[in-house]
């Protein structure tokens, strides 16, 4: 039976929430033989799920599940896939990498703590670069071009894993535009480094978004 009252559309990437296409991906990893697993994964036993970004569905399998299927099944070897992920994995469950989940209002030099999420759906550990910019566009317009605010680079996530990173606070630079929404995106192997079997699902918007105020009322 389908349950009429969830919604069934791409949930949006940046937002935790319920997700019929979450719970059609769940039951269907029972009845492959998945049980419940509270990690970074589809199969947690209770909503939400996992969530990832780009231009494509936003509900994919995770690393524990990709494991299963790629080992139970005996599929294909040499399979590489790395994901951006709006979410983290806290002690209390899944919350986003940036908070509050509203627009908050800087000015230069003052700073703001970043955190990012990558998995690997692949088959062998992979490193690679990272970015992380603002753009006055949203999704999916605003995945490229944009300002930067910072790079990451040499991260590693091993095969079937995934990776949180706190990368402390980041000062806000006097060169982005003013009064403004700006909207914070993190891109995975944006030089295109690794080869992927899905590259549109490696940039990711956050739930925040920041307004740098004006000269007149930062005094700068």
């Amino acid at each position: 039976m389908i349950a009429n009252d969830m919604v069934y559309s791409n949930p949006d990437e940046a937002f935790v929430s319920s997700s019929g296409r979450g719970t059609f991906l769940h039951e269907f990893g029972h009845a492959h033989g998945l049980y419940h697993n509270e990690s970074f994964d589809q199969m947690r036993a209770g909503a939400p799920n996992v969530i990832m970004g780009g231009t494509g569905d936003h509900i994919e399998l995770t690393g524990d599940e990709s494991w299963y299927i790629h080992n139970f099944w005996n599929l294909v070897n040499g399979v590489t896939n790395l994901y951006a992920s709006s979410f983290r994995l806290n002690p209390g469950g899944l919350a986003g990498t940036f908070t509050p989940t509203t627009t908050v209002r800087l000015c230069p030099g003052q700073t703001w703590p970043v955190a990012f999420t990558v998995g690997n759906n692949g088959q062998s550990n992979q490193t690679f670069n990272q970015r992380i910019f603002v753009n006055t566009s949203p999704p999916n317009s605003g995945y490229s071009g944009g300002f930067d605010w910072g790079y990451w680079t040499g991260g590693t996530v091993n095969a079937f894993g995934w990776v949180t990173w706190d990368a402390g606070s980041w000062s806000i630079p006097t060169s982005w535009p003013r009064e403004q929404t700006l909207w914070i995106y993190h891109q995975v192997d944006y030089d295109n480094h690794v080869s992927e079997l899905r590259e549109f699902d490696n940039i990711v918007h956050a739930s925040m978004t920041i307004i740098v105020g004006s000269v007149a009322s930062c005094g700068q």
